[in-house]
Order: C-alpha cells, then structure tokens, then sequence
C-alpha cells in the first residue's frame, strides 16, 4: 500500500472520528439544554398554579367540591376551565391527602396504574424535585414536576 494511500485513509478516520466526537458532544449538549429550559418550564406552571389556586381560594372560598359524602371530591368547573387552558401534557392535581382532584385529558388516558404511580410519585416527595419517569410503554420517557 502507498504512503498517500495510508495518509488518505489516517486522515480520513481521523476526520471521521472528529466529526462523531463532535455530534455526540452537541448532542448531549443539546439535551441538557432542554431539560434545563423544560424544568424552568414545569416550575414556572406550576407556581403560576400554585397562585391561581390561593389566590383563586381568598376569592372563592372553596375551590374542593364534594356534593355527598359517598362521591370523591373536585374542584369546581370554573377552576378546572382555568386547568384545561393549560397546554401541559400531563396534569395532576393532588389534594393534601393525595386523593385525584383533577387529570387533564392526556392524563387521564394513562392507565390506573401509571396514575398511581404517579401520586406515589408526589406524595413521596418532600420538596419540589424534576424527573423523567416512564409511566406507559405506549408513552415512552416522560418528565415531571412534584
């Protein structure tokens, strides 16, 4: 083999391994990138929520509906029109004792047990903390906000 064939072939894999070197390194860039702007995202929603429910109690009074005894409790509908606005994917909203007081659409989709793990989820945590979980094969890897 000739020397400008060997050099061709060195050059060639070393750019080659630059160019993956390179890719694989925006990429995981990239990633951390987005997980960082979709966490500010989560925490944003979620003490404009926070807000739009205290405030929304200093008002109202009463945001929990429970009509009989033998029913689960909710929120009232002009609380959860205020929720279905929201272009989150997946939202959850737990009372204190960690009971489902509203599920939006995509969340309500999710089968018992992804729901459940789910609110196992938010009342193991102490502290607001982001994750990525996978609650359904069919759903893949989602990330959450408790």
């Amino acid at each position: 083999m000739s020397i400008r064939r060997r050099l061709t072939i060195g050059y060639t894999a070393a750019l080659a391994i630059t160019i993956v070197g390179f890719g694989v390194i925006l990429y995981y860039n990239r990633r951390q990138a987005s997980f960082a702007e979709l966490d500010n995202r989560l925490e944003l929603e979620s003490r404009l929520s926070v807000r739009y429910l205290s405030d929304s109690y200093r008002v109202l009074g009463e945001l929990v509906i429970t009509p009989r005894i033998d029913t689960t409790p909710s929120l009232g509908a002009n609380i959860t029109s205020y929720f279905d606005s929201f272009r989150a994917d997946y939202l959850v909203l737990l009372a204190r004792d960690g009971r489902v007081l509203y599920l939006s659409d995509p969340a309500s989709a999710l089968s018992f047990a992804s729901i459940d793990r789910l609110t196992r989820l938010a009342s193991d945590s102490t502290q607001s903390s982001p994750g990525t979980t996978t609650f359904d094969t069919a759903v893949g890897p989602v990330r959450y906000l408790v």
